[in-house]
């Protein structure tokens, strides 16, 4: 969720119509770090597992998913 939110926070500074300002840059600076981070961890359970979830998103949808998780227990591969 926080990769997804991140997303349409740099999205939204970047269609933005305020003027450029240093306080701007920092904030789209920061979330394309923090976007960055969530998507190279390297350990198992979060890194692992974000770029499992990611996939069966981008696969499925959210919803459908969450369908498949509540139904089966496990992730749609």
């Amino acid at each position: 969720m926080a990769h997804m939110w991140l997303d349409s926070q740099i999205m939204a500074m970047s269609q933005s119509k305020i003027a450029p300002s240093p306080q701007l840059d920092f904030e789209r600076r920061l979330a394309k770090h923090l976007r960055y981070d969530i998507e190279t961890r390297k350990d198992e359970v979060y890194g692992g597992g974000f770029r499992l979830v990611k996939q069966a998103a981008d696969s499925y949808g959210v919803k459908g998913t969450l369908d498949h998780m509540r139904m089966t227990g496990n992730f749609p591969r």
